[in-house]
């Protein structure tokens, strides 16, 4: 009798804990919550989302560890373009970003292309290409 209650009693905690995730991590960046990162090739019409929390973590802490950076483009670089990254916040709002990816995982996010000059970031980074590339 004492065993079963034991076992029940130590039931009945195991459930109650593994409802009990106090995980708070958020991935924020610019003073908002970032949900998910959508990349959508322009090549193979392909999307997919990045959704992990390392993984969002990974794509924000590059964008936070870099300045912006001003970029002239010409019609050479515009036919380069690989994808284009949307951050999702979790109010709804997307900023978007063209990707140019060179040599050596070197990852250039354009945030317009409109124009002849844009502001953007630039880094190395073979994870965040890995990311870019699933």
């Amino acid at each position: 009798m004492k065993k079963a209650h034991i076992i029940f009693l130590t039931i009945i905690l195991i459930l109650a804990l593994s409802g009990c995730n106090t995980s708070t991590s958020k991935v924020m960046y610019q003073n908002k919550e970032v949900e998910k990162i959508e990349i959508t090739s322009l090549k193979t019409k392909q999307k997919h989302d990045l959704t992990k929390y390392d993984d969002v973590e990974k794509f924000v802490s590059e964008l936070k560890n870099n300045n912006k950076t001003r970029f002239s483009i010409d019609q050479e670089a515009l036919k380069a373009i690989n994808s284009k990254i949307s951050l999702v916040y979790k109010d709804g709002f997307k900023q978007e970003y063209s990707v140019l990816i060179g040599d050596e995982a070197q990852i250039s996010l354009l945030e317009d292309t409109k124009g002849m000059v844009t502001n953007g970031y630039k880094f190395n980074s073979k994870e965040v290409a890995n990311l870019l590339e699933k």
